[in-house]
């Protein structure tokens, strides 16, 4: 039987695109497969990568001629299905082909290209290990744990010579369309710096602000009304927190109002259908109120379209201390709003908000075994026992002292993800690789 199978129309093209790559200076080989060693079953290990400092400089250094046949790959394919194609590779391969053909960079370099390909990029998990002696010498040590909880990456930040001090610990505030946000770890430090990097393109900023100006930023987000990414500031001013927007690329600042709950330090917004939540932090309430904040303020809500804060009630338990509810956190899951409240150090509630009735509804029971490391570090904002990160593949990625579990909310089960590190407290928060500029307007 003569069957024809359309993808195969394909494959002449394809091969000689993939061909292509193995040019250099113009000198074709025989078998371009002829190198590739013999694939082993041996565990993954922990890759050492630091971006070449040169891409930074000059991300065209390393192009080839104009008549090499890599510029001429893609003449018989609509630039539409190249970028489709193209945009389901993961990030650093992308970037890696941008340095080898004038036609890949023109092609994947657009603000079309990028957000297609930050929409189906996979999340990994990044991690933090404290104390990061490291830091304090301006080299931050990252750990890159992929979406399956099987490989890890670890990657060095460099900070400029002009904020390498020994007394400026770092540590990662969040992250959001590939890019990471760094701050001092004390947010009365002087001066209070900011840093952000994308870890696959290398491109980094670096600020600082004069002491006491401002208390901390809250959010970093993708602002669709200015076309740029903007940071969330939140300044002290007499009995009351005033909030304020600093653009990127033009580093323009704008006022959008004061509010009396100020937002968590501890752990990055929740963002939702273009709005950040935060549960409040009760230590900066108290400090300005007087008391504590009741129990239908203690969550925060910020709309990015019209820059109006709201509060809103929690789902813990009537009767909880306050140093319980300081224990509370947020995520999203599946698409909501969801609160943990950590019963124990084995046990978590889980609490989804229902938007249109505004009210929270229990929808799962995480039960962990019992851990007996207990080595917190005095230089970590976030002092909770037990936090869930995310939820992904119907799997909760929790956080147990100096653990890290993927548990399955629908059998029960949970599995120990290594972090090539033991007994060392760590940050770990959702990071996902892209291609996304940050000076750039979107």
């Amino acid at each position: 039987m003569n069957v024809i199978v359309p993808c195969m129309r394909w494959v002449p093209i394809c091969w000689r695109d993939l061909l292509g790559f193995f040019y250099k200076n113009n000198e074709g080989v025989d078998d371009p497969l002829s190198d590739i060693s013999t694939i082993n079953n041996s565990p993954p290990t922990v890759i050492e990568s630091v971006c070449d400092p040169l891409i930074e400089d000059d991300p065209l250094h390393i192009l080839v001629p104009d008549d090499n046949p890599l510029n001429k790959l893609y003449v018989d394919l609509p630039d539409s299905i190249v970028e489709d194609i193209l945009s389901r590779l993961p990030a650093k391969c992308i970037f890696q082909c941008q340095l080898l053909s004038k036609a890949l960079h023109a092609l994947t370099k657009t603000s079309n290209f990028t957000q297609m390909q930050l929409n189906r990029s996979n999340s990994v998990t990044v991690v933090q290990r404290f104390p990061d002696f490291d830091s304090e010498y301006g080299f931050i040590k990252l750990y890159f744990i992929d979406e399956e909880y099987h490989n890890i990456e670890t990657k060095t930040l460099d900070l400029p010579s002009s904020y390498k001090r020994k007394d400026n610990r770092i540590s990662i505030v969040g992250s959001h369309d590939g890019i990471l946000l760094f701050t001092n770890f004390y947010p009365w430090e002087e001066p209070v710096c900011y840093y952000l990097w994308n870890p696959v393109t290398n491109e980094k900023l670096t600020w600082c602000l004069a002491f006491r100006v401002i208390s901390y930023v809250c959010g970093f987000y993708f602002c669709s009304l200015r076309r740029e990414y903007v940071l969330l500031l939140v300044y002290k001013v007499g009995a009351r927190y005033e909030f304020k927007v600093l653009t990127i690329k033009t580093e323009a600042r704008k006022d959008v109002g004061s509010f009396s709950y100020p937002p968590s330090r501890g752990r990055p917004p929740v963002i939702i259908n273009k709005t950040l939540y935060w549960m409040v932090d009760q230590v900066l309430y108290k400090r300005v109120h007087g008391d504590w904040p009741c129990y239908s303020h203690l969550i925060v809500s910020f709309e990015m379209e019209t820059e109006k804060f709201i509060a809103l009630a929690h789902s813990g338990r009537i009767g909880k201390s306050v140093y319980e509810n300081m224990s509370l956190h947020l995520f999203e899951l599946e698409g909501a709003l969801c609160i943990c409240d950590p019963i124990s150090s084995t046990e978590l509630e889980l609490s989804v908000l229902n938007h249109k009735t505004k009210c929270w509804v229990k929808r799962h029971t995480v039960i962990l075994p019992m851990c007996g490391i207990d080595k917190f570090s005095e230089f970590w904002r976030n002092k909770n026992d037990t936090e869930a990160i995310c939820y992904k593949k119907s799997e909760l990625l929790v956080r147990q002292k100096n653990r890290l579990y993927a548990y399955n909310l629908h059998s029960g089960t949970y599995r120990i993800v290594e972090m090539g590190f033991v007994d060392h407290p760590f940050q770990a928060t959702m990071h996902v690789n892209s291609l996304v500029p940050l000076l750039t307007i979107g």
